[in-house]
């Protein structure tokens, strides 16, 4: 944050010939060899600045700290770390993934890796992805299609057993 850091005051023994006048240059140099420490007074505006910088300064160490990226990278539902690869399968935040996963479009048929979107995770308690599909965009309907009417024909023929079994 500031250049010099303030010593702690000790008490040195002083030769008793010695010159401590305030223009002689004795003071905390020559009794411990560091340069002496000054308190300079500045305008409040300056106070604040310095203050602000020091502030920001420390958030950016913390945020990229590695205890606060776990933490940040970490499922709120089941307590998972994605940062270190782990999941959790029977979690909906968790998705079935850590940090990144193939491109759920085409279930990775197009070759790239989507990035987890912490805050959408962690805000709506379930798995949220960032990325595009670099299929062209009718093979990406046709497959949307067919993924929608396969869940529809799960959906009828569920309903169609349950009837059977009189659940």
């Amino acid at each position: 944050m500031w250049d010099r850091q303030p010593h702690e005051d000790v008490a040195m023994p002083m030769d008793e010939d010695a010159d401590c006048s305030l223009d002689s240059g004795c003071l905390l140099e020559e009794s411990t060899g560091e340069p002496p420490f000054f308190a300079v007074q500045v305008s409040r505006e300056d106070y604040q600045k310095q203050a602000k910088d020091g502030t920001r300064q420390a958030l950016e160490q913390l945020i990229l700290s590695t205890d606060y990226q776990k933490k940040q990278s970490s499922c709120l539902t089941c307590g998972v770390c994605w940062l270190m690869e782990h999941i959790s399968l029977d979690c909906g935040e968790c998705g079935g993934y850590a940090m990144q996963r193939a491109c759920p479009v085409c279930s990775g048929k197009c070759g790239k890796v989507w990035s987890r979107d912490l805050n959408m995770s962690h805000t709506m308690h379930s798995a949220h992805w960032q990325g595009e599909c670099a299929l062209p965009h009718d093979q990406q309907r046709a497959l949307l299609y067919r993924v929608i009417l396969d869940e529809s024909d799960n959906s009828i023929s569920e309903a169609f057993m349950e009837m059977n079994t009189g659940s």
